[in-house]
This record gives C-alpha cells, sequence and structure tokens, in this order.
C-alpha cells in the first residue's frame, strides 16, 4: 500500500500524526500489531467509528495504521481518507463541498473536518474514495 506523503491534502495530517506518535512506519496493515482498538494511541470508540462505520463506505483494503495510528488510506492514490488520534477522528471531505456546519480541523488544511460522528462522513469517505480512481473527478 502506498502512502503519498507529499501529497497536499496529506501533509497536515501527517505532520499532525508525526508530532503526537513520533515516528512509526509509514504504512503498516491493520494487522500488524496484537490490537489495534486499543493499543495504538486512540480511544477504541473512534478507532471504531473510523474502521468499521466509515470503513464500510470503501473497500476493506483501505484500513491500515499511518505512522501507528488507525487510517483509511487509498491503496493506490496513497491518499489519507481518515484517522484517529487520541479522544478525535478526521475526516477528509469531498473537494466539491464544505458543508455548512462542519467543524474544520485546525492545521490540516481545507480538506479536513474534525468527526463528530455525522451521518454525511460515510458518504464523504466515498466520494473522495471515488475521486481518487482512475477515470474519477480529480481530486481537491
Amino acid at each position: 500500500m502506498l502512502l503519498d506523503e507529499s501529497s497536499r491534502a496529506n501533509v497536515g495530517a501527517l505532520a499532525l500524526i508525526r508530532s503526537v506518535l513520533g515516528e512509526a512506519p509509514a504504512v503498516a496493515s491493520a494487522d500488524s500489531v496484537a490490537n489495534a482498538y486499543y493499543g495504538q494511541g486512540s480511544h477504541p470508540d473512534v478507532v471504531e467509528r473510523g474502521w468499521d462505520e466509515l470503513g464500510r463506505a470503501v473497500p476493506a483494503q483501505c484500513r491500515c495504521l499511518v505512522h501507528g495510528t488507525p487510517a483509511l488510506l487509498h491503496p493506490t492514490a496513497g491518499a489519507l481518507l481518515a484517522f484517529s488520534l487520541g479522544t478525535r477522528y478526521y475526516v477528509r471531505r469531498p473537494s466539491d463541498r464544505m458543508p455548512a456546519g462542519a467543524e474544520a480541523a485546525a492545521g490540516l488544511g481545507p480538506a479536513w473536518s474534525l468527526g463528530d460522528w455525522a451521518s454525511v462522513e460515510p458518504d464523504w469517505c466515498a466520494a473522495v474514495y471515488a475521486e481518487l480512481e482512475p477515470g474519477g473527478p480529480p481530486a481537491a
């Protein structure tokens, strides 16, 4: 699986992850650790939200660890779709919308929102995934 560390949409997110967790392998499979729900620096509820709820909207192979934190990552484009950190999770929005009421995630850039268990978040993940697929609309 590829992680595009130079992507504008990834740079702020990766800097935040590294500032909290330090350096860990760029990408690792979800099953590379004994229990990623409890042992990777994120509250189990936000890991469950990211992998089990948001993750239903994208192929299963998007689920991984990025620099040690549970994340959803487009497997060929290398773009983060969502990730958890501590007691929070972050969701990348589709390039064509900034929904009213969505809280922008400070320091991560305009593509990111702080997750708030909104019903639209799985749709965002699916839309961003589709943008990144060959032949999809251009990503932000």
